[in-house]
């Protein structure tokens, strides 16, 4: 029979998950082909960088300086850091993976004196990893060509290229996001969950067979 976990045992699991996330938010690491990757707050703060704005957003008006989500999660990280240094009395230096690196630090006596702030750190660190991952390699979409949005009836919609031009692209509205199982609107931002489907499926088609009658006529 197993034994029930004491609250040394969560907080040591707990310390293991954090020091993991850590690791990937502040270590670079070595690549199958001996390239070295860097850190993924290293590559968060590249992200914000002019001209690393390509992110497949909706484009309005002018392109942005920096790429918006990166910029949001990066200030989320710089405040929620200089807050956490603040109350430990610590310096704050300049670069975030600097800032992580030393709230991280703590990480031995929230362990034994503060588990709930370790389990909250936790929870925070892990988000920045997934944010980040996310964030810099996003879900792949399908487009659902040829149908226009039943909510807005949009069929394109204008992002930014992947390249260095400065014209925004014109691409299909409608796209299938397979990770979150969910179809979505580039225009309006409407969402159809998998259980939705079956009704978008036949918004579509009544769209299609109007579509072929007006042809018709």
């Amino acid at each position: 029979m197993s034994r029930q976990l004491t609250d040394a045992d969560q907080a040591l699991r707990q310390r293991i998950a954090f020091d993991a996330a850590i690791d990937q938010l502040t270590r670079p690491v070595l690549a199958q082909d001996q390239a070295i990757v860097p850190s993924l707050l290293d590559q968060l703060a590249d992200a914000v960088q002019p001209g690393s704005e390509h992110t497949g957003k909706t484009a309005t008006g002018s392109r942005p300086p920096a790429a918006m989500d990166a910029l949001a999660l990066a200030a989320d990280i710089g405040v929620e850091m200089r807050q956490a240094l603040a109350v430990l009395g610590e310096h704050v230096p300049p670069a975030p993976v600097d800032q992580v690196r030393a709230w991280a630090a703590h990480a031995e006596r929230w362990q034994h004196e503060a588990p709930d702030y370790l389990t909250y750190a936790t929870d925070r660190a892990g988000y920045w990893v997934h944010a980040i991952r996310t964030l810099l390699d996003p879900p792949r979409r399908y487009p659902l060509r040829g149908h226009a949005c039943p909510s807005c009836w949009e069929t394109t919609v204008s992002v930014w290229s992947d390249s260095n031009d400065e014209a925004p692209l014109r691409r299909t509205a409608l796209t299938i996001d397979v990770q979150r199982a969910e179809a979505t609107c580039g225009a309006c931002e409407a969402t159809w969950p998998l259980d939705q489907w079956q009704q978008l499926a036949a918004l579509l088609l009544q769209q299609q067979q109007h579509d072929t009658l007006s042809v018709g006529v």
